[in-house]
């Protein structure tokens, strides 16, 4: 891929472990994870209520039962977004979700992707980050037979807003309601990787990006640190792609 076609592709990133990564390309495929193992709290404990009608909530426990069995099946895949933006160059996430740097950074063709995941029915859309946000959600439905569909219209307000202490994640969800589909299939979607060369030795740079190489996945090298007012840099052959300050 030509240096003038990554900056030009819109681009999606992904976070995530070394082996991770390595499981990913073979596998040529992403996992969907569970809602409820999220690290954010309120939205791994999201409580469910359900209005009465009145001024009270229903105990009908078949259909609260039946709105948090659909709730655990549902699958997510978190990105970092990168539409007019370079998501690979926020320091917690490659702290908290790719080994403190020693992961890797995918960058994927934003368009070929949420194309992939549609075919599928996914639900894709930008996280929007609200300064309150509850632990405690209280729905309209009264039968279980309105769950699916109460879900599906309200989808936004539930599935898609965060406290604004995530803003940082610049969070772009798919979510696959359908647990026969475990794994989003990748095909042509990975654009490349990139390592924070800031955080590996000259050693581990040059072993992975031989890996790669033979995986025939582009190396893209990020380099992080910044001395004296120095610019952080994203180089991929050796010619610089982007300088940040």
């Amino acid at each position: 891929m030509s240096v003038e076609r990554f900056v030009n592709t819109e681009k999606l990133y992904h976070y995530t472990k070394y082996q991770s990564a390595l499981m990913i390309i073979l596998t040529n495929s992403m996992r969907f994870g569970k809602l409820v193992d999220m690290n954010d709290y309120i939205e791994s404990n999201k409580i469910i209520g359900c209005k009465d009608g009145g001024n009270g909530l229903i105990e009908n426990s078949n259909t609260l039962n039946s709105i948090q069995h659909y709730l655990s099946s549902i699958g997510q895949i978190s990105l970092t977004n990168g539409h007019k933006k370079c998501g690979f160059d926020i320091e917690p996430m490659w702290s908290h979700y790719a080994e403190k740097g020693k992961g890797i950074c995918f960058v994927f063709d934003r368009r070929k992707l949420l194309k992939k995941a549609k075919e599928m029915r996914c639900w894709c859309r930008l996280v929007a980050y609200k300064k309150h946000i509850s632990q405690w959600y209280v729905t309209e439905i009264n039968s279980v037979e309105e769950v699916v569909p109460y879900f599906s219209t309200h989808r936004k307000s539930v599935f898609f807003e965060k406290s604004k202490d995530w803003k940082y994640e610049q969070e772009y969800r798919i979510l696959c309601a359908d647990s026969r589909f475990p794994t989003l299939q990748l095909n042509d979607c990975i654009v490349g990787v990139i390592l924070h060369c800031s955080s590996l030795s000259s050693i581990e740079i040059e072993d992975r990006k031989n890996i790669f190489s033979k995986l025939e996945i582009p190396v893209y090298e990020y380099n992080g640190k910044i001395f004296g007012g120095g610019e952080k840099t994203l180089k991929y052959d050796n010619t610089t792609i982007y300088s940040l300050k």
